[in-house]
């Protein structure tokens, strides 16, 4: 039985090819050095276990390779600190609050109540919590701004509406609605003159002077019409699946292939001397047990 996660299925619908070459193929890229996704997974990794020191642990992990990226991922680990001891008195306790809560439930058919042979959804939610008697999930997010656009994006997030969905199935309850607890990226850069120590210091004041330019908490309501439509989605993505791999189809969207910057797995596409840029990796690492694991009650 397969796992999909929403990163998958996202990557999936982005374009089949570089899905296809992740999930199937198992390839990804050698990464030397620190990532861009670094500070977010160490900020998410604190806000979640309600630890500083599991937290900078993450930055221990990965060698800088060039004075570059040493520099980074000195900022890096101030601007994860400071945001994470800014957010203890900028977001208050949550009641009932389990982090870090993972499922894996049956893919069904929703117009005949029978589950997918082939595809299981998976996933990790950051938290669950209990609000005025009712459960909500929790949804920790960095961003380099916090505009009004930014926050009725929110609402379309397909992240929290699959995690919505998986989690009434598990939980035998409704979910209320998600906490949003977003905080943004430094305003402020490090003076050519100014040691590490300084920044650092320089930057944990300004994240606990200015708690409302940094720190938001949103609450959305649930919507029982997205969530039964999103179930009827999953499924027919299941089948789309089904059909490029029984006809060898995978399409490549070309229109993809420079957001963010360039895509993952452009030089296999090019045709170019790939092999050593890449290696075999398992997927769904960030699950236990690779998914394998019964959903949280």
């Amino acid at each position: 039985m397969e796992i999909l996660t929403y990163s998958r299925i996202r990557m999936y619908l982005n374009c089949p090819a570089s899905e296809q070459l992740r999930y199937s193929a198992r390839l990804v890229p050698k990464m030397k050095g620190s990532t861009p996704r670094l500070l977010g997974s160490a900020v998410h990794k604190g806000l979640e276990t309600g630890n500083l020191d599991e937290a900078m642990a993450l930055f221990d992990s990965v060698v800088p390779v060039s004075q570059e990226e040493q520099d980074q991922m000195v900022a890096d680990r101030a601007t994860c600190r400071a945001m994470l001891l800014g957010a203890k008195t900028a977001f208050t306790a949550l009641d009932d609050m389990q982090p870090e809560v993972e499922f894996t439930i049956p893919i069904i058919n929703p117009k005949t109540g029978k589950a997918s042979r082939c595809f299981q959804l998976a996933g990790k939610v950051d938290g669950i919590c209990t609000k005025d008697g009712e459960t909500w999930l929790v949804e920790y997010k960095t961003a380099s701004t916090i505009t009004k656009q930014y926050v009725d994006r929110l609402c379309l997030d397909g992240q929290v509406t699959t995690y919505m969905h998986a989690m009434q199935k598990v939980l035998g309850r409704p979910i209320a609605g998600v906490i949003y607890r977003v905080i943004r990226k430094p305003s402020i850069k490090r003076g050519q003159k100014e040691t590490a120590e300084q920044y650092c210091s320089r930057l944990e004041e300004d994240y606990q002077n200015r708690p409302e330019f940094y720190y938001v908490e949103q609450l959305l309501y649930s919507n029982p019409d997205d969530i039964k439509a999103f179930e009827q989605e999953l499924w027919d993505i299941t089948q789309r699946m089904l059909w490029d791999r029984k006809h060898m189809h995978c399409l490549h969207n070309t229109a993809r292939c420079t957001d963010y910057g360039c895509c993952d797995y452009m030089p296999i596409c090019r045709h170019d001397q790939w092999q050593p840029m890449y290696e075999y990796r398992e997927p769904h690492q960030e699950l236990t047990n690779g998914g394998k694991t019964n959903a949280v009650t």
